[in-house]
């Protein structure tokens, strides 16, 4: 996605334009909440195999703990970067 949003702009006004309406749009933005999900999914889960790989969290109530951190940081993290990124957009 970001690839297409960059490599638009190099081809003039009005295929960046169509990326922009493209991520805009209600669909766009869902793919980007999706990304977003799985980027931070992603680094939150490779945040626990390092603990794992030092030999820490492997007792049970260690596990369950590390695993709502992950999802718990997936979900705000997420809010905060559309909230931050409606913030600068200006609103709507």
């Amino acid at each position: 996605m970001m690839t297409y949003w960059i490599a638009s702009a190099t081809y003039g006004p009005e295929a960046f334009a169509r990326a922009q309406w493209f991520f805009g749009s209600w669909f766009g933005r869902l793919v980007l909440l999706g990304l977003t999900v799985a980027l931070f999914y992603h680094l939150a889960n490779g945040v626990r195999h390092l603990a794992w790989d030092i030999g820490w969290g492997y007792e049970m109530n260690k596990l369950k703990v590390s695993g709502w951190a992950v999802v718990i940081f997936t979900f705000v993290m997420t809010v905060l970067t559309f909230a931050a990124g409606y913030a600068l957009r200006g609103g709507g």
